[in-house]
């Protein structure tokens, strides 16, 4: 583990990290013939909501990433930037992403013999396919991470913006911001083949950042309440339970009503106040929520949950392509879906541990080195 920018270190956003990628990998891993059994079908719509992980991604990172700008603010009001924010991004961001993008390349350059593959991994590594649909399919998980660099992007902005207002008004202005805009921004998306891509476009994307800025701004305004504040742990177990009724009502619309603006939004706002409810186990790390979280597997997991994340879905899909079913096979099955999880799992650590630590802690040796002007 590499010690984190902020200072703050909590274990128990380490599992919840690592309940997130379990939840996507999932919803990508479990798939069903639609004419089949009806239970089988309706349990895989569920486990495909899994896919929601991706908005507790964004809640736990606008909490972590705006935790520090709101601690530099307290220790002075007009701190609005903390030294080496954007070094610190990049070396945590870009060397798995782009290594990504060259083992992908070669892998389907290699099984296709198609050099489009290797203009989607030119594209992908500049990001126009966030700006401009991209028919071929090269890594569908790619657009959630220029979702995370537009927030990267702004967040300094409403931290300079709102150095005049204390702690507490600074996170709510902020929160409301990205609650009221990416809502009216995405009801402005017309229906059509192209709305879920437009959903996940500047600003439509941002909302579930809201609740994490939120969090971080109460946890750093109520600094000294820590103690009395323990009784809010239980809260997490209300988001626990709403993130539960939350999928299972998402997999009730899909399978009983028709797609519609509020099928959509009705959901996605949902989790993201589950995921906001779960993060005060923070002030509790004594209670069983908190302590089966800090568990030194879901830790785990979650430490790798950016390289896995970028890398499963892919072989998930290329599995399931080359081996053309499970043709009623149940072992065939749990190969499909088992397999490419394990091993990109295993790749996942391997990259981790040998790639993005190693380079995260020499940048983090040239930042912190006398001298050093990070940005």
């Amino acid at each position: 583990m590499v010690a984190p920018s902020s200072g703050r270190h909590w274990d128990l956003l380490d599992g919840l990290r690592g309940l997130a990628i379990l939840m996507v990998v999932v919803s990508h891993a479990i798939y069903s013939n639609p004419d089949g059994p009806q239970l089988l079908v309706w349990l895989s719509t569920f486990s495909g909501k899994g896919a929601y992980g991706v908005q507790m991604f964004f809640v736990l990172s606008g909490f972590l990433i705006s935790y520090p700008f709101f601690a530099a603010k307290l220790k002075n009001s007009k701190t609005w930037y903390p030294s080496g924010y954007v070094a610190r991004r990049c070396l945590k961001i870009f060397p798995p992403y782009y290594l990504t993008i060259v083992l992908l390349a070669v892998y389907y350059f290699g099984r296709y013999h198609d050099t489009a593959y290797l203009h989607a991994a030119w594209l992908w590594a500049v990001g126009i396919p966030h700006y401009s649909f991209l028919p071929l399919s090269f890594n569908n998980s790619f657009w959630s991470l220029w979702v995370e660099l537009e927030f990267y992007l702004m967040l300094p902005v409403f931290f300079w913006a709102l150095q005049k207002r204390s702690i507490w008004p600074t996170a709510i202005i902020m929160s409301a911001t990205l609650l009221v805009v990416p809502f009216v921004t995405r009801s402005l998306i017309p229906e059509g083949s192209n709305t879920l891509f437009l959903a996940g476009r500047f600003p439509n994307a941002l909302t579930s950042f809201s609740w994490g800025i939120l969090f971080a701004g109460f946890f750093v305004a109520n600094r000294h309440r820590t103690e009395p504040l323990k009784h809010r742990a239980k809260l997490g177990y209300g988001g626990l339970l709403l993130l539960g009724a939350t999928l299972v009502l998402a997999t009730w619309l899909s399978r009983n009503a028709p797609a519609s603006r509020w099928t959509y939004e009705l959901p996605l706002h949902l989790v993201g106040f589950a995921t906001f409810l779960m993060l005060f186990l923070v002030f509790d790390p004594k209670a069983l929520g908190a302590r089966i979280f800090s568990s030194p597997i879901f830790k785990f997991i979650g430490l790798v949950s950016y390289e896995w994340f970028l890398l499963h879905q892919p072989f998930l899909l290329e599995t399931r392509i080359s081996m053309e079913g499970s043709h009623g096979s149940v072992g065939q099955y749990l190969l499909i879906v088992g397999a490419p999880a394990v091993v990109t799992f295993g790749l996942a650590v391997l990259i981790y541990h040998y790639f993005s630590t190693p380079i995260i802690r020499w940048g983090r040796a040239r930042l912190n080195s006398p001298g050093a002007t990070a940005r």
